[in-house]
């Protein structure tokens, strides 16, 4: 363990710590075989770029590192050193998506039991110079997937790491200062040294046991964080209110004798529990693993009229129904819309999206309703 990142650990930092951002390769897992399929392949690139055989290009991308690393007086990443060799990195990318294979990579269940972990007291985000496509494949075949709220990768802008820019933008997206954030990485000079000198504490691990001496920030008496633990008390008060509405609903649909109001009432409370028994399952999916589960939306319609049926206008005790149920719609539809504001994982913002759909169909229906 490089001695400058084992300061950043200190117990003075740690309780400041709500984010962990992890590199992928290399740190995640180690497999020689897979690092020599990414460096064949940009040899084999570099040999078609410049005309020559491929040892020729394994020797000229060897000399061209060692040169940027002297002029420097830090490593230099393989996709540093193939775009000043004149190389384009979008298609060098598109080249390790569509030739490299990733059956050689397993699942260490070590692991993801600790990111499992780790994910119930932080936010865990991923950051690789890797492609969208085949990292999406790595973490698949060593087991993390879902357990990250989002994947940073070099498609981001096409710059990688280490790159100024782009670091700013994970903070502004993740919504943390520097100093709230630890990031995990195999190669101090690419993944750490810059996010080091922004102020964010580092963590080195060139295995997978050192990797597992993360364990430390487990330990009882650590908070998981204040976005997690926000989000989960959104999340409740949003069941609590979809139950209170689910009540209402029902309530409101044994009271009246109008066919037309049972049917929608009814249709608006099977909805509303269908909404509370989705938010259950969020709930617990956040708090044991920290990721959002998918809503596709309701699959329960509102009846149509029978045939023939003698429309009835609603009388008072009806209509005061609908014009409370407005009120109801209009604050879960302002509750869902701060509750998406302040979400920054896609699926979550899909999730809340698809609610506040329905919710403002609702609205649109008992609205319709209530001018009859």
């Amino acid at each position: 363990m490089n001695s400058e990142t084992e300061t950043n650990l200190a117990e003075s930092d740690l309780s400041r710590i709500r984010t962990l951002v992890f590199d992928l390769d290399g740190t995640l897992y180690v497999n020689r075989a897979f690092g020599k399929e990414i460096l064949f392949c940009a040899d084999r690139y570099i040999a078609e770029l410049k005309g020559i055989g491929f040892d020729e290009a394994v020797a000229l991308i060897t000399a061209t590192r060692k040169e940027l690393n002297a002029a420097s007086g830090l490593e230099s990443s393989l996709s540093a050193t193939c775009m000043a060799l004149g190389g384009d990195i979008r298609e060098m990318h598109r080249r390790f998506a569509v030739e490299i294979d990733s059956s050689c990579l397993a699942c260490d269940t070590r692991v993801v039991e600790i990111l499992r972990a780790l994910a119930g007291r932080f936010d865990l985000y991923l950051y690789t110079n890797n492609n969208r496509s085949l990292s999406e494949r790595v973490i698949r075949a060593i087991g993390v997937d879902g357990i990250f709220l989002k994947v940073f990768t070099v498609e981001e802008n096409w710059r990688p790491k280490p790159d100024v820019g782009t670091l700013e933008m994970i903070y502004r997206v993740i919504g943390r200062k520097p100093e709230e954030c630890l990031f995990i990485g195999d190669r101090f000079d690419i993944d750490l040294r810059l996010p080091q000198q922004m102020g964010s504490a580092v963590f080195l691990t060139r295995s997978v046991e050192e990797l597992l001496k993360l364990g430390p920030l487990l330990k009882p008496g650590e908070s998981m964080s204040e976005n997690r633990k926000e989000m989960l008390d959104a999340i409740m008060r949003a069941m609590e209110i979809e139950k209170e509405t689910f009540d209402y609903y029902t309530k409101a649909e044994q009271k009246t004798f109008n066919k037309a109001g049972k049917r929608m009432f009814h249709w608006l409370a099977r909805t509303e529990e269908q909404h509370y028994l989705k938010l259950t399952e969020l709930y617990k999916s956040l708090d044991e693993t920290g990721r959002w589960v998918f809503y596709g939306g309701t699959t329960i319609t509102l009846e149509p009229s029978n045939p023939g049926e003698h429309a009835v206008g609603f009388d008072t005790d009806d209509r005061e129904a609908l014009e409370i149920a407005i009120e109801i719609e209009k604050k879960g539809i302002a509750y869902y819309e701060g509750l998406r504001a302040k979400t920054v994982d896609p699926d979550g913002k899909a999730m809340l999206r698809t609610l506040l759909d329905e919710e403002k169909e609702h609205l649109r229906v008992i609205e319709e309703k209530i001018r009859l």
